[in-house]
C-alpha cells in the first residue's frame, strides 16, 4: 500500500501506508462441535488465502469484518496460528489465529472525504457574525495558535472586534519563518 499526502489511508500497492489496524484473535476448533478434522484444513488455510496477492490489483483482497456494530475495511496483514490441540495421531483440531487488518479505504472515497484546504496558498475569507481569528486559524492551519498571523497579515488590532461581511486573507504559513512558530 502507498501512503498518498492528504488521505487518511493508502492506496492498495502493498508497499507501505499509515492507517488503521485491526486485530482478531480466534479460537477454531473442530474437536468439540464437528467432526475432529483438521483445523487447519478445515479453517486456517481458507484463512490463509487472504494472504494470496490477488493478480488483479496486485495486492491482498480487502475484505470487510462485520462484527455487531462493527464494521471495518482492510487487507489481511498478518496471520499467526497456535496449535493448542492435537489428536493422538498428531492431527491439530483446535488452534488460536491471531488476525491483523490494515485498514483500506478506496483513493475514490478518500479523495471525496478529504478537504481539499491548504495552508500553503493564499486564501481569502468572509467574515461572518460570531466568527473568531482564533476559529479561523484552526480551520486553516489545524492549530488555533496562528490567530497572530492572520491579525498581522490583515492589519486587525483588536482581534475580539470583527466586522461582518469585511474580507480578510488567509496567508500562507510560510516554513521556517517566525509565521511558522506564532502563538
Amino acid at each position: 500500500m502507498a501512503a498518498i499526502p492528504g488521505l487518511e489511508s493508502p492506496i492498495i500497492q502493498y508497499s507501505r501506508g499509515d492507517a488503521r489496524t485491526l486485530s482478531i484473535e480466534l479460537l477454531l476448533d473442530t474437536y468439540t462441535y464437528n467432526s475432529k478434522e483438521d483445523v487447519h484444513k478445515q479453517y486456517i488455510s481458507k484463512l490463509e488465502t487472504f494472504l494470496s496477492i490477488d493478480g488483479e490489483i496486485h495486492a491482498p483482497p480487502p475484505c470487510k469484518i462485520v462484527w455487531g456494530l462493527l464494521e471495518f475495511v482492510g487487507v489481511l496483514q498478518d496471520l499467526r496460528k497456535r496449535y493448542v490441540l492435537f489428536l493422538d495421531d498428531g492431527t491439530p483440531v483446535r488452534a488460536r489465529v491471531t488476525l491483523t487488518w490494515k485498514e483500506y479505504v478506496p483513493v475514490e472515497i478518500q479523495i471525496k472525504t478529504t478537504p481539499r484546504s491548504s495552508p500553503d496558498r493564499r486564501r481569502i475569507h468572509t467574515l461572518k457574525e460570531g466568527d473568531s481569528l482564533w476559529f479561523i486559524a484552526y480551520r486553516a492551519y489545524g492549530e488555533s495558535r496562528y490567530w497572530k498571523v492572520l491579525a498581522e497579515a490583515n492589519n486587525i488590532d483588536d482581534p475580539r472586534r470583527l466586522e461582518p461581511g469585511k474580507q480578510i486573507i488567509i496567508p500562507p504559513l510560510e516554513k521556517g519563518s517566525e509565521m511558522q512558530g506564532a502563538g
